[in-house]
């Protein structure tokens, strides 16, 4: 009688277990983050930096006062897009065309919350750079090597940010590196030698690939920019889910409008290189929006 007692407590004590676990799963909420051709920026290496995110925003966003956050982080979009398959998301910061194909696209209940100015500016911007004695427009790297971060967003780059007469794989070859500042080296250093065919003569960077090379005063000097996309909207916070009604989202706005007054909260701006949270650029989301879905998508 005795051991099957004991024998029941087991099953029982079991079976809390195995029943606290599940109910713990399925109250765990996710949020994830895409920082693309960022190699620090992976779930395992920025655990702490997720876990403090996580701490914010279950202490000033009112819809998620005592819940369990956990966060992700990929920087590429593949990455980004296996997480949310096995860890669904309830809220993202990702770039804008990462929110067009994989909440927009497939008819998310998403809703754009807030965008991060950087560098003091509000605008998404790319930048064809070269050597001070390089080539001087479009038409003259045509047919050649150019390099950017890996982990780009092909189509978005396609539809987006090149002009329709000067396509990757089309016009010039576009490739992925794995170290921009090598390859910036590369070409100041070959800038009066006789490149082969492999050699990059060009380098695309975005705000922040720029910023971070134009402070370096001694390679920025070397350089020059022989083209400047378009106006495009910055990344975007957004909510996910039928589950955000309208005053939860009014308070996870108010949440990330406030995070420059609260010394948690700049802490994390600082790391992000961003003055605060602001209103999203609808007109200019708009716009590309509208250009992304009329532009055909390309092959990569």
């Amino acid at each position: 009688m005795l051991k099957i007692r004991i024998f029941l407590k087991i099953i029982l004590c079991f079976l809390f277990v195995q029943n606290f676990c599940t109910a713990q799963e399925s109250t765990e909420l996710n949020f994830l983050i895409l920082k693309p051709g960022d190699p620090g920026a992976t779930t395992e290496l920025a655990t702490e930096y997720l876990a403090t995110i996580a701490n914010y925003f279950t202490s000033h966003v009112p819809a998620l006062h005592g819940k369990h956050l956990r966060g992700w982080i990929a920087n590429h979009p593949d990455t980004a897009a296996a997480i949310m398959k096995h860890h669904p998301p309830i809220m993202a910061y990702v770039p804008a065309g990462f929110y067009f194909k994989y909440f927009h696209e497939k008819k998310q209940p998403v809703a754009p919350i807030a965008q991060a100015p950087r560098f003091g500016k509000n605008i998404e911007h790319f930048y064809i750079v070269t050597t001070k004695s390089g080539p001087a427009t479009l038409d003259a790297i045509k047919g050649t090597v150019v390099r950017t971060a890996f982990g780009i967003d092909w189509d978005y780059l396609r539809r987006m940010v090149f002009p329709s007469d000067f396509q990757p794989g089309i016009q010039f070859k576009l490739e992925e590196s794995q170290n921009l500042a090598d390859d910036l080296f590369l070409l100041i250093e070959s800038a009066n030698h006789k490149k082969v065919n492999t050699e990059p003569v060009a380098l695309l960077l975005d705000e922040e690939l720029k910023h971070f090379f134009e402070v370096d005063d001694l390679t920025w000097p070397k350089l020059k920019i022989i083209w400047t996309s378009e106006d495009l909207p910055r990344d975007l916070f957004v909510a996910i889910g039928a589950q955000w009604a309208e005053a939860d989202r009014k308070g996870l706005f108010d949440a990330l409008v406030k995070m420059n007054t609260d010394p948690k909260g700049k802490e994390l701006l600082d790391l992000m290189q961003s003055s605060g949270f602001t209103r999203v650029d609808t007109p200019l989301l708009n716009r590309t929006k509208e250009k992304y879905y009329a532009t055909q998508k390309g092959n990569h």
